[in-house]
């Protein structure tokens, strides 16, 4: 199961991002590169998102972004620039940079959840669910059964893995965001992450790490 420790400094918190126990118990790790895949249900249109546990943050492409977007005034999207960002995939070394995140309702089935995402261009998966949203929404992934479990939800939800051998795609190099003043890159671990508190109730997000 997932561990979070605080420390005394509420800005402050360790995170372990493998949602999996141990071999022996009924989750198990999947085959390399690949990664469960959920339908979700974005402004009563039905999408598929990446669950992820080695991604800090949740993500969506840029081209979807967009599309949802064409309608403002009817999706009313809350939009927070972000200056300065870069991110660096591990795999391939590319340089992305990152402009804004958007906030967003959101259901799984019949659950309501919510998120902020950053925007993401050349991100080849229109949706990315990272640990900061499995870990808020306690979510449980059986590899066995293909499916997932939420506290509130009484049914499992089923998923499918699809594989992500794609050296150029974000989806299997996304670890965990180390920040300087002006770059973000790829890191394996993760440590001592910030909790950045925006201006809806009861919302956080992990942003970075410092180095």
């Amino acid at each position: 199961m997932c561990t979070m420790s605080l420390s005394n400094n509420p800005q402050n918190m360790s995170i372990l991002t493998h949602l999996l126990a141990s071999p022996s118990d009924s989750e198990r790790k999947p085959p390399p590169n690949y990664r469960p895949e959920i339908p979700i249900t974005l402004f009563d249109k039905p999408l598929n998102a990446l669950l992820d546990s080695g991604a800090t943050f949740l993500a969506m492409s840029k081209n979807l972004f967009k599309i949802l977007n064409l309608n403002p005034d009817q999706h009313k999207i809350p939009l927070f620039p972000l200056t300065g960002i870069l991110l660096t995939t591990a795999l391939s070394n590319k340089t992305i940079k990152i402009k804004s995140q958007i906030y967003l309702n959101f259901s799984v089935q019949n659950y309501k959840t919510h998120g902020i995402f950053l925007i993401v261009p050349q991100l080849s998966t229109p949706v990315i669910l990272g640990t900061d949203w499995l870990l808020e929404n306690g979510v449980t992934i059986d590899y066995d059964r293909k499916e997932i479990s939420l506290p509130s939800v009484q049914d499992n939800i089923p998923f499918k893995l699809i594989n992500d051998n794609d050296p150029n795609s974000l989806n299997n190099s996304i670890k965990n965001i180390v920040a300087t003043d002006d770059h973000l890159t790829m890191q394996e671990r993760p440590s001592h992450l910030i909790h950045q508190i925006y201006p809806f109730e009861t919302e956080k997000n992990i942003l970075y790490s410092p180095q």
